[in-house]
């Protein structure tokens, strides 16, 4: 199996486009498929956000809701998040966060491992991520 990146969106319509674009961006750089994870983001606001990214010109597929489940699973265990996800996909799961990125700069230098799913979960909208988002955001709209 082909590895993929899924990003986790939530908060509003700011907040999602960034994480989406990191997706995007990794998705591209490294020629991994992406998804976007648009389901348990939005549990706990339930009036106050929802899901943005339909009224934009993406044409990202959505994830599947095991992957959901595994966002909410993560509130209540994260040691049996990551198990059910291994043992429904039979892929390995490495989660990256916004803190990672920026301590870690060179992470966009490492090459994806076979096999695996990369959850992006944060709101990914520091300058020192330097994901180019100009460029991106002309080719997505």
């Amino acid at each position: 199996m082909k590895s993929m990146i899924i990003s986790h969106i939530k908060g509003g319509t700011g907040n999602q486009l960034f994480t989406h674009s990191c997706g995007y961006y990794l998705s591209r750089k490294f020629q991994l498929k992406h998804r976007v994870e648009h389901r348990s983001g939005f549990f706990r606001y339930i009036y106050k956000f929802k899901f943005e990214l339909d009224h934009f010109k993406i044409d990202t597929p959505k994830a599947s809701v095991f992957i959901s489940l595994y966002f909410v699973l993560k509130r209540l265990n994260g040691r049996i998040a990551k198990w059910y996800v291994k043992l429904i996909t039979l892929r390995n799961v490495i989660e990256i966060s916004d803190d990672l990125l920026k301590t870690n700069s060179d992470i966009m230098n490492w090459e994806p491992s076979p096999n695996t799913i990369y959850l992006l979960n944060g709101y990914f909208q520091s300058y020192q991520h330097n994901f180019e988002l100009r460029n991106i955001f002309k080719d997505m709209y």
